[in-house]
């Protein structure tokens, strides 16, 4: 799976686009002002694990309020024709996703003027990435409790 030229699973590299560096994660994020190849899209932010490989590729699109639900309506059609509706697939009026349990696209609607948005995603490399923040926060949060600990021992 892969969406605006960029491929679920590989390497983040960009020439064009800074790559933002986190703890947990790399991001790079670029709009059609800079890039117009993702038109109708207006940003795509790109993240990847801390090693660099691509586990979500969102794109966000702010249509006309005139123009809203037919756009919708067109890349909710797009995807079911492209991809299976997963087993948890429920029709709702602001969020669907399809593919498999690995790659998947899901799209969310924020309601005008706030806009869609399409995220494609690797599941088991974002189970990862969110397994690896959550670790870092207890970390991070029984070292501030010990802390504390250690401070009111000398009371």
């Amino acid at each position: 799976t892969g969406a605006f030229g960029w491929k679920l699973g590989e390497r983040l590299h960009s020439e064009r686009y800074e790559i933002e560096t986190h703890k947990d994660m790399m991001m790079l994020s670029y709009t059609s002002e800079r890039d117009s190849s993702i038109l109708p899209f207006q940003q795509v932010i790109v993240s990847a694990t801390k090693e660099g490989l691509i586990y979500r590729i969102t794109g966000i699109i702010y249509p006309p309020q005139d123009a809203y639900s037919n756009v919708k309506k067109g890349i909710v059609e797009t995807l079911a024709g492209k991809y299976q509706a997963l087993s948890r697939y429920i029709p709702d009026p602001v969020y669907c996703e399809f593919g498999d349990k690995t790659n998947s696209v899901e799209l969310e609607d924020d309601g005008y003027p706030l806009g869609l948005k399409l995220c494609y995603k690797n599941t088991p490399l974002l189970d990862a990435v969110l397994s690896d923040t959550t670790k870092s926060r207890e970390e991070e949060n029984a070292r501030k409790g010990q802390a504390v600990r250690d401070s009111l021992k000398g009371l």
